[in-house]
């Protein structure tokens, strides 16, 4: 692999990608069944980005693994992946498209992107993101700067005595053998940044708090 480049953005860099972009959504698709074992280091990620650009030549932010295929409107494109950005070209300017990146992300162990955590009280394995500043690349293919929202519609597959968790509440759950795939409802507009999952042997407890006059879940 190349040398990474600086994989922060420039101001320059950031300013020309709102000019000519506009992201209409996200569906990202996160495959954590095997994040217990501890000789797995990697995850499949899967980031479908609906946008349209002025240009045809768009650099999406991805800080992981490898990068294995990218297409637009299904059909797969050529691209280019320097260990921090990927670069789509062939893009119709001025229509609306569908660009998948499907790749593989790093486990991190630093607080960055998504964190996986032994436990060392009960040697169980927990997995939480962390995507501020700009982290939320470090485990999916993004436009990782806070002026370009949209929203995300988010699924992740994890072992079924797991808890998965995601900025919205779960619509649906499939399970395949020991692994099931959480289906979350559709964000608000989000940057980036605020796109959050956590996965693992977590206990939730819910109650409700009314005064007579409001009922609202705690």
């Amino acid at each position: 692999m190349a040398a990474i480049p600086d994989t922060n953005l420039t101001r320059a860099q950031a300013r020309h990608r709102s000019e000519t972009l506009q992201v209409h959504g996200y569906e990202i698709e996160l495959d954590l069944t095997d994040a217990a074992d501890p000789a797995v280091s990697t995850f499949a990620t899967v980031s479908t980005i609906d946008l349209t650009s002025s240009e045809p030549n768009v650099l999406l932010d991805f800080i992981g693994e490898s990068v294995d295929l990218v297409t637009i409107d299904a059909e797969p494109r050529p691209f280019a992946y320097d260990g921090a950005r990927v670069e789509v070209g062939g893009i119709p300017a001025g229509r609306r498209v569908r660009i998948r990146v499907a790749a593989r992300a790093r486990y991190s162990h630093m607080g960055q992107g998504l964190h996986r955590y032994v436990d060392p009280a009960d040697g169980l394995t927990y997995l939480y993101s962390h995507s501020e500043p700009s982290d939320a690349r470090r485990f999916v293919a993004c436009l990782d700067q806070p002026d370009l929202k949209a929203p995300f519609q988010v699924s992740v597959t994890a072992p079924s005595s797991w808890l998965a968790l995601s900025n919205q509440p779960v619509t649906s759950s499939t399970r395949s053998g020991g692994a099931t795939r959480h289906e979350f409802a559709a964000t608000p507009p989000l940057s980036t940044y605020l796109l959050c999952v956590a996965a693992g042997p977590y206990r939730r407890w819910e109650d409700i708090y009314s005064d007579g006059a409001t009922t609202v879940p705690l």
